[in-house]
């Protein structure tokens, strides 16, 4: 295999050997087979999230692997995210037609505009609009939450900076929108998430980050 290997802090951006463009976020890893370029199918390897510009070629699918589902397709632009911490993979398609396989169910064939979300007990379909497509394009400048709890926002901060959380107790189900430039400084995170979570104390030393309830 040919690893490109965990993308700690930032992205990174890939040219595959068939030419197609993958930009792969923070604290995810990209494999493909030393085969990739002369076998009948483009097989990779995701675990993490990465937008795909694929590079048509109607004899050789490109598949991309993750942990609950393949996504074939002939050549198109899309998303995929796909962390192991988290329990849904999410896929959004921009532009042509992709795919949808998974293990002991019927394939699904998404359009643009659209987005599947398979967990290992559910399958959905929601039609993204305008503004959900906007921000999906700048989420590799951009943290973006959309009715998310501390804890999943938590999550996508780790990610991107590298850090570690620990929970002292149980923490408040309080769920927020919104987004934070990529380019603002941890510490200003932090204070800026103790003003977004009025039931949460976050403090940030090190690379460690602590959280628990307010008394």
């Amino acid at each position: 295999m040919m690893p490109y290997p965990l993308s700690k802090v930032g992205y990174k951006q890939i040219i595959l050997p068939d030419g197609s463009k993958v930009r792969l976020n923070a604290a995810s890893s990209l494999s493909y087979s030393r085969t990739f370029d002369t076998s009948d199918n483009r097989i990779v390897n995701l675990n993490g999230e990465a937008y795909f510009d694929v590079v048509a070629d109607n004899n050789r699918p490109f598949i991309v692997r993750t942990k609950l589902q393949d996504v074939e397709v002939l050549g198109t632009k899309f998303l995929v995210e796909s962390y192991n911490e988290e329990p849904e993979v999410k896929t959004s398609l921009y532009s042509g037609k992709i795919k949808i396989k998974r293990v002991n169910a019927e394939d699904v064939v998404l359009s643009p505009g659209q987005q599947s979300l398979v967990s290992s007990f559910a399958f959905r379909i929601i039609q993204l609009s305008d503004s959900d497509v906007s921000k999906d394009l700048e989420r590799f400048d951009y943290i973006d939450f959309k009715g998310e709890t501390i804890q999943q926002v938590l999550r996508k901060v780790a990610r991107w900076y590298d850090v570690q959380i620990k929970y002292d107790g149980p923490v408040s189900e309080y769920k927020i929108s919104g987004s934070i430039s990529k380019d603002i400084e941890l510490p200003k995170v932090i204070e800026m998430l103790n003003i977004l979570f009025p039931n949460e104390i976050i403090k940030l030393k090190g690379a460690v980050v602590t959280v628990k309830l307010r008394k």
